[in-house]
């Protein structure tokens, strides 16, 4: 903010004039105020590169658009017992495309890739991902739209947990791994 001294047309008082500078990327505004509305234009052109980058921000966001939008995870039950010696549960889920158009999942051979979060009591947290020995592909799996996949993954420790699955919209495309399923118990 430079400050400078002007002398008025009609006489010698003196005024104090702000510049203001700001910018946002390339744009850069810059107004001169000597006005009794000095105040509110400054706060108005302060936050006017605020309120443009938040616009330009939200428009770019993918969220209507993005992978998964019309992918669901559903798991078969509510709680699952684990069995056996090391007792370990085994959580059968499905992946259905209610979308429009074809989703891509990660997978590993013929097996979707999941991985699995945890309840720590306050938020979740990543407890497993999940991993392919490179003799499988790891090409993205497509769900058709109405399609669906069967899936199953292992839990070897007793809590509350939910599944997060990878998901593309394109063959080509990174995965996001935000598809979530609703939680289950592990006994």
């Amino acid at each position: 903010m430079d400050t400078l001294r002007l002398r008025t047309i009609r006489g010698t008082n003196l005024f104090l004039c702000t510049t203001i500078i700001t910018s946002l990327g390339a744009l850069h505004a810059r107004l001169f105020t000597c006005h009794p509305l000095r105040g509110q234009l400054m706060n108005f052109f302060r936050r006017f590169p605020l309120i443009g980058g938040a616009t330009a921000l939200f428009a770019a966001c993918p969220a209507l658009s993005g992978p998964g939008n019309g992918l669901e995870v559903n798991v078969s039950g509510a709680a699952f017992e684990r069995i056996g010696t090391p007792a370990i549960a085994s959580v059968p889920f499905s992946v259905v495309n209610r979308g429009s158009a074809s989703e891509f999942v990660a997978r590993c051979g013929s097996r979707v890739m999941a991985a699995l979060d945890r309840w720590n009591g306050q938020s979740w947290i990543q407890y497993s991902g999940d991993a392919c020995i490179a003799i499988y592909t790891t090409a993205p799996l497509e769900v058709a739209p109405g399609a669906s996949v069967a899936a199953s993954r292992s839990v070897p420790d007793a809590g509350r947990y939910r599944l997060r699955l990878g998901a593309a919209d394109a063959a080509t495309g990174g995965f996001d791994w935000s598809i979530v399923s609703r939680d289950f118990e592990v006994r």
